[in-house]
């Protein structure tokens, strides 16, 4: 499974300032993803299974009581020199700006994701799939195995679903479900089967 000659897809969910932010790719071919979480220092006192994935390093811990978002920016630029990354898809809350720098300063192809039910529906039942069936590679990613466990689906009346945050007050995240969700819609939509695209709005 070579993952530096496939191409893959991102998606790229920030948080305020004080939260876990998640950026994730996806390898439509090789059914594959990665993922990288950021949190400020100040939080891991108040997450106590985060100073362990700190240790391990699939949480990067940015120092201080915000996120400084220059970390992330520089971690997705290494990886777009790494990989073959085609395209970002982002949620504008909270990422317009990083999203800009990226897009126009650093040359990535960056792409808004809005969070409607239209936009998430298909690869949130991609997604839910490919778990199902045990055939998303994740490299046992602890991270995202408790994201994914945190994660509730919502449904409208049509049918469509979308990822959740569990209630108000909960210390659970799903922030890294999210963000392989939109990485997933993006391969869908570059997938050549017009029937199965959905609409984004291009930055």
């Amino acid at each position: 499974m070579n993952l530096t000659t496939e191409p893959c897809y991102g998606g790229l969910d920030l948080s305020t300032t004080i939260d876990l932010s998640a950026f994730a790719l996806y390898w439509p071919t090789l059914k594959a993803c990665k993922l990288w979480c950021w949190c400020p220092a100040d939080m891991l006192g108040k997450r106590k299974n985060y100073s362990q994935w700190v240790d391990s390093g699939h949480i990067v811990e940015t120092g201080g009581e915000v996120i400084d978002y220059g970390f992330i920016r520089a971690k997705i630029n290494e990886l777009y020199d790494e990989y073959p990354i085609q395209d970002i898809g982002y949620d504008p809350y909270n990422a317009t700006h990083i999203a800009t720098l990226l897009h126009e300063t650093d040359g990535i192809p960056m792409v808004k994701y809005p969070q409607g039910f239209g936009h998430i529906s298909e690869p949130a039942k991609e997604l839910e799939r490919l778990i199902v069936a045990h055939e998303l590679c994740h490299y046992s990613n602890p991270v995202l195995r408790w994201m994914i466990s945190n994660a509730a689906i919502k449904t409208d009346a049509s049918g469509n679903i979308k990822p959740v945050k569990p209630p108000a007050g909960s210390t659970k995240k799903i922030d890294g479900v999210v963000a392989l969700t939109m990485a997933i819609g993006r391969s869908i939509v570059n997938s050549g089967d017009v029937a199965r695209q959905t609409e984004i709005l291009f930055l």
